[in-house]
């Protein structure tokens, strides 16, 4: 009986799931996709060589389904739904935020942001703390502080090259400066880096 009833329910989502498939192989379908795997891949790490990655992986399958996709024959003007429409409108926006400000890097900052400050405050003050910890929605792996001025806190757990976050002792202070090969202000204070 048992058996049956999950037959059933099977058989009865199988229209749904199909459906599904062909939303997922059409254009926007793919755009939506695309959209949230690097969306997902900017809130998860601030190195911005995910989204060029990604931004290729884009223009790779863009060019293969407007290769081997059967197109409709094209009616003047286009034809768009309004939920074509907000789908392309939604996802050219998430896309440009991502690329141009890591938009969903810095939302998970912000949450996050509290947490760091209590965990730089008591590096500042010269406080034991355990490492790693968990700090908002980051790992911190280890800290330290140079010259009293930048507290830096790694988030990667290699030891030879730092990645993470540095937190000025002031606003008025020159931004943190290293063996850069990224970096990205996030606030008066804060800033990501990543070194080379």
């Amino acid at each position: 009986m048992g058996m049956n009833t999950t037959m059933g329910t099977i058989a009865s989502a199988a229209p749904w799931i199909s459906k599904l498939a062909r939303e997922a192989s059409s254009l926007t379908g793919l755009l939506v996709i695309v959209t949230v795997l690097v969306g997902f891949a900017s809130w998860l790490c601030g190195d911005p060589v995910l989204d060029f990655i990604a931004a290729y992986l884009l223009a790779w399958i863009s060019l293969l389904v407007r290769a081997f996709y059967p197109q409709p024959p094209v009616h003047w003007p286009p034809q768009w739904s309004l939920r074509r429409m907000f789908v392309a409108i939604t996802s050219v926006s998430v896309l440009t935020a991502t690329f141009a400000d890591q938009a969903p890097f810095r939302l998970r900052f912000a949450l996050s942001r509290a947490s760091l400050e209590r965990l730089a405050d008591q590096i500042e003050s010269g406080d034991s703390i355990d490492l790693p910890r968990r700090s908002g929605l980051f790992m911190v792996y280890w800290a330290d502080s140079r010259d009293g001025r930048y507290i830096r806190l790694s988030i990667d757990r290699a030891t030879g090259e730092f990645l993470g976050f540095v937190r000025r002792q002031s606003a008025r202070q020159p931004r943190y400066k290293g063996n850069e090969w990224y970096s990205m202000a996030l606030d008066e204070r804060w800033q990501y880096f990543d070194e080379d």
